[in-house]
């Protein structure tokens, strides 16, 4: 099921938070999300990680990774129409994340931006060393 299009601009704007001006990102973004019903917060919820990276040929073919996030913290508060509370979370090593609470209009929504990828993620971009190009990867079934 698709995202309703208010959270897709949420997503939107708040991926755009994440990425440094001067560097940019090598990879994009991936995204899960919630209704109030769907979660323990009784809010909309939505997690946002670095999408996973393969490297093909090359010593480190076959090599996954990601792109650091950076994110413009301002920038971030300014997605929400209220922010009630931003706080960093080192979860004690295991998945670090900022979390931002508030209102997006008159919805209660609550925001996870982690710096690594969700476990369960495969790679959707791949770079290819030997002819430094980037391309997406092919799914299963194609």
């Amino acid at each position: 099921m698709n995202p309703p299009k208010w959270l897709e601009r949420l997503v939107d704007s708040v991926c755009d938070a994440c990425i440094s001006d001067v560097k940019g990102r090598m990879t994009g973004f991936t995204y899960r999300w919630a209704k109030p019903d769907e979660n323990h917060w009784g809010t909309w919820l939505l997690k946002i990680a670095p999408s996973v990276l393969e490297i093909s040929g090359g010593k480190d073919d076959g090599t996954t990774g990601f792109d650091f996030v950076d994110v413009d913290l301002l920038a971030l508060q300014a997605c929400l129409d209220g922010v009630e509370s931003f706080s960093f979370d080192p979860d004690y090593g295991q998945r670090p994340h900022l979390t931002l609470e508030g209102k997006k209009g008159k919805r209660e929504v609550l925001v996870e931006i982690y710096f690594e990828p969700f476990d369960d993620d495969e790679p959707n971009t791949v770079f290819d060393v030997t002819r430094g190009s980037w391309r997406e990867k092919p799914s299963h079934g194609e």
